[in-house]
């Protein structure tokens, strides 16, 4: 094709008002991408393990180590909630969001697994904690 060709090939495309050609894959991945954003732009971010509601802007512009400041929980915890609930954030209305943000999750399939952190470090303090005193008990 000559370059005159591909020129009136490209303005003639552009002039029926279709653009570009996408491939498949870079279009689901537009549409997935603006589904996780608009996701998140209507729902609100509610924390798995207490129930507490972020009560910001944008969640996803929060950085990765943003915590829970009610429970310390990462940022990875909060989940989108649909429910109609009070936005305070005192402990009865914590308790229900928590409730019905799990019954909403088991609904629509996804596993809700517990962190468990706090008991991977108890268990390693544990240990360094024997070691220690095996090592004084033992040095005498």
């Amino acid at each position: 094709m000559s370059l005159s060709m591909q020129a009136t090939f490209g303005s003639h495309r552009a002039l029926l008002n279709k653009g570009p050609r996408r491939t498949q894959r870079s279009s689901r991945q537009s549409l997935l991408v603006e589904a996780r954003a608009t996701k998140s732009k209507n729902a609100a971010m509610v924390c798995v393990d207490c129930g507490y509601i972020y009560d910001g802007e944008n969640f996803d512009a929060l950085p990765s180590s943003y915590a829970c400041p009610a429970c310390s929980a990462s940022k990875k915890r909060f989940k989108a909630f649909n429910g109609s609930t009070s936005k305070k954030n005192d402990s009865k209305s914590m308790i229900a969001r928590r409730t019905q943000l799990r019954e909403q999750l088991e609904e629509s399939g996804e596993k809700v697994e517990e962190d468990a952190g706090f008991l991977y470090v108890t268990g390693a303090s544990a240990l360094v904690l024997l070691g220690i005193f095996y090592y004084v008990a033992t040095s005498r």
